[in-house]
């Protein structure tokens, strides 16, 4: 990574963040901007889980010129991935609980995982093609290095986190809201271990291209059954919970 790229890359995410930022106190969740600010720390806090999915998945970031912003697993983080957790992560996040609010289909949210998809490639394409970072080992079904297998669980991630948000939040008063902020990182992790196991196996053991791409579909499967089973969760009818008051509902992202 060269002087130039470090300090682009850095910059360049703070411009979706911006604009997330406008579009959740503006349009997404003025009235409940607390639940909107949770989730973007969460969004943050989910940053300290990328050296975990790079050494499983083999991810590389270039360490020349690099901003550090921590180190583990012996692997440096470039200060990049903050912002880019907070839009991504965190602000995806938000907009599913904004379109909750607003009323969704199975199909309106089918479409909202492709584009959570589509969104990751469109971000990490032009970074892999810098040299910023690289994914190495076998890893199947690429486009222009970017391994789809990977991003078919990125994007099941904001649609977990975000049906565990709404159940949670009406159930939580003051400050044990803060809680929520572990959420997304927990959903992350989660949705990493559930679909990605079989591949972080692969990755690390062999180079047998049948069974790399036998893998990375069993991968893939994982991840949309992830996806359908939170979606699944989200449309849901409202129904009574044991333990719960009657007026509060079971799935919900009111105050």
């Amino acid at each position: 990574m060269n002087s130039f790229w470090q300090p682009f890359m850095t910059f360049v995410q703070i411009i979706p963040v911006v604009a997330v930022l406008w579009l959740g106190l503006r349009r997404w969740l003025p009235q409940d901007r607390a639940l909107f600010v949770v989730c973007l720390l969460g969004g943050a806090a989910t940053s300290l889980f990328e050296p975990v999915t790079d050494v499983l998945a083999g991810v590389w970031f270039a360490p020349g010129g690099m901003w550090v912003m921590f180190t583990t697993f012996n692997r440096p983080m470039p200060w990049f991935i903050l912002p880019c957790y907070i839009w991504f992560i965190g602000g995806q996040v938000a907009y599913v609980l904004y379109r909750m609010r607003r009323g969704v289909t199975a199909r309106q949210l089918w479409i909202l995982y492709a584009a959570f998809i589509g969104t990751n490639i469109v971000m990490e394409v032009p970074a892999i093609a810098a040299g910023i970072y690289t994914y190495y080992g076998p890893q199947p079904f690429q486009i222009a290095g970017l391994p789809l297998w990977f991003q078919s669980i990125n994007a099941a991630v904001p649609l977990v986190a975000a049906a565990a948000v709404a159940y949670l939040w009406p159930r939580l008063r003051g400050w044990r809201r803060l809680a929520v902020i572990a959420v997304l990182p927990s959903a992350h992790a989660l949705g990493n271990a559930v679909a990605g196991w079989p591949m972080w196996s692969a990755v690390h053991s062999t180079d047998n291209i049948v069974v790399i791409y036998l893998v990375a579909v069993v991968s893939v499967a994982l991840a949309v059954g992830l996806a359908a089973f939170a979606i699944s969760i989200i449309v849901r009818p409202t129904s009574p919970v044991p333990g719960v008051a009657a007026e509060a509902p079971r799935l919900s992202v009111g105050t």
